[in-house]
């Protein structure tokens, strides 16, 4: 059975345990660890959400900044709990998300990894637009993605 609710501090300590290893490379390469990440991202959401699989942590999303901002920043981080899911069921999922966050905020940001192509063929699928130039964080190139 899957749910999507609000987040919670018990889902960041469990998802931190489970992350998949391209959400921690992606936070790797930009510099911070990837459970501080995923803390920080909880902490300075206005919109948190948690997909549970079975009652377990299979994502977190969400949406950071302030209300006035013109541009907020997106972030999604996955699970090995979402593996037991088909990728398709995820797609429907952050889509339907996806479109209840653009309502709520002017734009969204996403910073990528060119190297996370599922993050990538996500974000393309819900409409984002890549912009150039990239970003370099960390000495690492990083490609923006904006909603339409």
């Amino acid at each position: 059975m899957i749910e999507i609710i609000d987040s919670n501090l018990r889902h960041v300590k469990e998802l931190s345990k489970t992350m998949r290893l391209k959400d921690m490379q992606e936070a790797l390469k930009m510099g911070v660890n990837p459970r501080k990440a995923l803390h920080r991202s909880f902490n300075r959401g206005l919109y948190r959400k948690t997909v549970l699989v079975n009652n377990e942590v299979a994502a977190m999303f969400g949406v950071g900044g302030t209300i006035f901002d013109k541009v907020n920043n997106l972030y999604f981080v996955t699970g090995t709990v979402a593996n037991t899911v088909s990728p398709l069921t995820f797609v429907r999922i952050y889509k339907e998300q996806v479109s209840i966050m653009t309502n709520m905020f002017n734009r969204l940001l996403c910073i990528v990894d060119p190297d996370y192509k599922e993050a990538i063929k996500l974000l393309e699928y819900v409409n984002f637009e890549r912009h150039e130039p990239t970003t370099m964080i960390n000495g690492n190139h990083f490609y923006i993605y904006m909603s339409s």
